[in-house]
């Protein structure tokens, strides 16, 4: 279809006079003003239908964030989570998949390699293969859904991905992989391909690789048409089997915002019981195993913030609500306890801890 008209005829010379009668037409919007003019391409139109959430696939969505929402991100780079190898850093590296704050776009911002994008995207690629990177979970766990974020990625998003697991040893760092490229990491570095061939084929032989996300096209990264975040379920069977690295291959080249990894941490408090390692513990920690499981309201903070072992940044890193529209219209106090009078009003969240255990302290930290 037409990049400008989305039209389900051949693309033609669209001018700017007719441009706003092709969109009428169409009953779209194409925002890429730049195309006015200008030959259109197909399969770059923002709004195809291609792209296009139905009602059914939304709802599936909402679900899966509520559902994942309840789970730790276990590729998060605050809780340790890095790339050990990557085929191919040129215009933005693998490492910013793991961060947890969302993806920002400036328009104005450029490096030699061109375009400064926050996400990992690799070269247009002229090499037999495709791209792809190792990542190093920040704590073992059980994998319940994989998150892909192509935000701001709009044309140069990756078409499709793979995303496979295994478990390794922890103490095995990244020399398992062989001699990788010290560039790592670096913007407009790359593996040559004898690197990326023997990087494969020690990742074949170091462990064994389940598929957690079969081939999955992605949608480009258009934030505000709420298409750039895709969520996708890991097969029961797998749920239970407890993983250190992931392998994400991209399909064949492109950009990808952020991943986020899913899942409960992996801790065998009955093995380090048996050993006496355990000690006194922080059990709302998710570095611990500690989950938030559902709460009144979410909307400035979620409660999974709580969790974190360090303090919040900034109040964006907690738990806050809404103000709720029920409270009374003037305040009073409780003679009695000195406290607001608010029956009927309060907020909630449900936190499971790590593990049974007895209590000794309890500490709230409102910070900020």
């Amino acid at each position: 279809s037409c990049c400008l008209c989305v039209a389900k005829a051949s693309p033609a010379v669209v001018c700017k006079a007719h441009l706003v009668v092709a969109m009428k037409a169409a009953r779209l919007t194409c925002r890429n003003a730049r195309h006015a003019g200008r030959r259109c391409r197909p399969l770059c139109a923002w709004a195809s239908a291609d792209h296009a959430l139905t009602d059914t696939e939304r709802a599936l969505e909402k679900k899966r964030a509520a559902r994942f929402g309840e789970l730790t991100n276990l590729a998060e780079d605050r809780l340790g989570a890095k790339v050990l190898f990557a085929t191919d850093e040129w215009f933005a590296t693998a490492s910013n998949l793991l961060q947890s704050a969302p993806a920002q776009f400036d328009a104005s911002t450029f490096c030699e390699q061109g375009k400064v994008m926050d996400g990992w995207e690799s070269r247009r690629r002229r090499l037999p293969g495709h791209d792809w990177c190792i990542v190093q979970l920040g704590l073992p766990g059980y994998v319940h859904g994989v998150e892909l974020d192509t935000a701001w990625f709009t044309g140069n998003q990756v078409p499709a991905v793979r995303v496979l697991a295994a478990e390794l040893s922890p103490a095995a760092g990244s020399e398992w992989l062989g001699a990788t490229r010290s560039s790592l990491g670096e913007r407009g570095s790359a593996s040559t391909p004898e690197q990326i061939a023997a990087a494969d084929a020690a990742a074949q032989a170091a462990a064994e690789w389940h598929e957690l996300v079969p081939m999955a096209g992605l949608r480009p990264g258009y934030v505000a048409a709420g298409y750039s975040t895709h969520r996708f379920e890991v097969p029961p069977l797998l749920t239970g089997r407890r993983f250190t690295h992931l392998r994400l291959n991209t399909y064949p080249d492109g950009g990808i915002a952020r991943m986020r990894v899913w899942g409960v941490v992996a801790r065998d408090f009955e093995r380090e019981l048996a050993f006496g390692t355990v000690g006194r513990i922080d059990l709302l920690s998710n570095l611990n195993g500690a989950r938030a499981l559902g709460c009144s309201n979410q909307h400035y903070g979620e409660p999974r913030n709580l969790l974190r072992l360090e303090r919040g940044t900034n109040m964006g890193e907690g738990w806050e609500t809404a103000r709720n529209p029920r409270r009374p219209a003037v305040i009073e106090t409780d003679p009695a306890t000195g406290l607001v009078n608010m029956p009927g009003v309060r907020e909630w969240c449900v936190l499971r801890l790590c593990a049974v255990a007895l209590l000794e302290e309890l500490i709230i930290d409102t910070q900020h």
